[in-house]
């Protein structure tokens, strides 16, 4: 069965995102990646990447909107 869900790759402080753009991604897919196995799926379809803010602090999150299966 082909599923949908929203995953939340990486937060990180404004000024981080501009310095360490490379370390972010390598956190970033070592995330999804650990996801991925845990929960034993295959990603059929990246649908978008953005990002958002939360409402407290300045903490941007990426997020990946995504179709699996297992």
């Amino acid at each position: 069965m082909i599923k949908r869900i929203e995953f939340n790759v990486l937060g990180c402080g404004m000024n981080t995102r501009t310095t360490a753009n490379e370390l972010l991604i390598d956190v970033a897919h070592e995330r999804l990646n650990n996801w991925l196995v845990e929960h034993a799926v295959s990603i059929v379809n990246i649908e978008s990447i953005y990002e958002t803010k939360i409402n407290t602090g300045d903490s941007r999150f990426t997020c990946l909107r995504l179709w699996y299966t297992d």
